[in-house]
């Protein structure tokens, strides 16, 4: 019987159970999209657990059992399941903490990379989650999600973090590095993290910030983080619209929709709709003087 999915899931050699890529899968693509297999709150018991689990299959309640257990001696083994495997169902991160989290049977045996080939995006329309493709990933290669602990932190910071929450060292491509290409590595992520937080300080500085904007998405496309490019070039936008560039807010805010379409979904590009059709309607048009930005470089 042929695969309708475009992965398997085997295991993967020192990781346990992964997902494989069984065709190529170009950048955009939707790889997968799954119901929860049941929802929890941050009031989380086993008596609640069990009471989510009664009235699933046998086959469902197994595999659920199968899955990893990185909390064992911690939690009480239901527990220690699902906070190894659960995945938030909706924005979570950067100040934001999602109201549920869900276990998903497929979803959840993605493993984790420091450098993703898959974004995973709640749909609440849909109420699924969906995995996209970030890059174009080869037939045979292991799709991963990020853990998004430490993002912007050097190797060794990373692995400490991942360590102490899901007990494992990561080896992923970029954590394999060694001597001046790992140095070069920590230095990007570091500088990455050191642009956003002055970016957003920058609106008064709209020509400072937008060169800061630009150096970003170089960075971030260097080191392999895709999925970064629609954060940095919406922030390039708003300082278009400070300074009421037109022409070139135009182009950023067309950057920022299509990547977010495709590391988002087109849910995730909604939020630029407006924009797409007037910029001017952004909050922050025309706040600044006057004067003409830059567009991408690419």
């Amino acid at each position: 019987m042929n695969n309708p999915k475009p992965y398997i899931i085997q295991p993967i050699p020192g990781k346990g159970m992964g997902v494989l890529a069984t065709k190529f899968i170009k950048y955009g693509d939707l790889i997968l999209s799954e119901p929860p297999l049941f929802t929890q709150s941050d009031m989380l018991l086993t008596s609640t657990i069990l009471a989510a689990l009664a009235p699933k299959s046998d086959v469902d309640k197994r595999h659920y059992l199968e899955l990893a257990n990185c909390h064992v001696g911690k939690f009480p083994p239901l527990i220690g399941i699902f906070k190894t495997n659960t995945l938030p169902c909706g924005p979570n991160g950067m100040g934001r903490v999602a109201g549920k989290y869900a276990i998903f049977l497929d979803g959840s045996r993605f493993n984790s990379s420091c450098v993703p080939n898959v974004n995973n995006q709640w749909n609440e329309r849909n109420g699924v989650i969906d995995f996209w493709a970030v890059r174009d990933i080869q037939e045979g290669e292991e799709l991963c999600i990020t853990y998004n602990l430490g993002e912007f932190e050097t190797r060794d910071v990373r692995r400490k973090i991942l360590k102490k929450n899901f007990r494992f060292e990561c080896q992923c491509a970029v954590c394999a590095l060694s001597g001046d290409d790992l140095r070069a590595s920590d230095e990007r992520r570091l500088m990455l993290g050191k642009l956003m937080q002055e970016i957003g300080m920058c609106g008064d500085r709209p020509a400072e910030g937008m060169k800061k904007a630009k150096e970003a998405l170089r960075l971030a496309r260097e080191e392999g983080l895709e999925h970064l490019v629609v954060g940095f070039s919406y922030d390039a936008f708003q300082f278009c619209a400070i300074t009421s560039d037109l022409e070139h807010a135009k182009v950023w805010i067309s950057q920022a929709s299509r990547a977010a379409t495709c590391v988002n979904g087109p849910e995730g590009a909604v939020q630029y709709e407006q924009y797409l059709k007037s910029p001017k309607t952004h909050r922050s048009w025309g706040l600044g003087r006057r004067m003409t930005l830059e567009g991408p470089d690419e």
